[in-house]
């Protein structure tokens, strides 16, 4: 084997992955329930459960949506770093759970940011995956 060279595999690999499947998208406070769609997000963890169970994937991925508490996006965070937000941002007063405010932090890019109610925090059982997901 030559050092410096780069491999190539010709193997087919069968992956499944199973994205933010957690209570707090499933029945919390990012429940699909409550968007527009009103769609149960629930009747996906059989659908997923069965995908596990009759084919034989290589490879298994799980991904979480994963916050510390106190997370730029949360709402109820917004007052840590209102001092950032822009002169053309929504104002301070105005701003309300779904709206965008545009932050300019010092060592950081100007960012718009959608202010979400807390999801998926750390630790949490929200965070968790859903109970019946195998």
């Amino acid at each position: 084997m030559s050092i410096g060279k780069q491999q190539t595999s010709n193997r087919q690999v069968n992956a499944l992955v199973i994205i933010d499947v957690q209570h707090d998208f499933i029945d919390g406070s990012l429940s699909l329930r409550k968007c527009p769609s009103k769609h149960n997000g629930e009747e996906v963890v059989p659908v997923i459960n069965r995908l596990l169970d009759s084919i034989d994937f290589d490879v298994v991925v799980y991904t979480y949506d994963w916050h510390p508490s106190d997370h730029i996006s949360f709402f109820d965070s917004l007052h840590l770093r209102s001092q950032f937000l822009t002169n053309d941002s929504i104002p301070l007063a105005d701003l309300r759970p779904y709206s965008t405010a545009i932050f300019d932090i010092p060592g950081l890019a100007r960012m718009e940011q959608v202010l979400w109610p807390a999801h998926c925090v750390q630790n949490t059982s929200g965070a968790e995956l859903h109970s019946d997901l195998k």
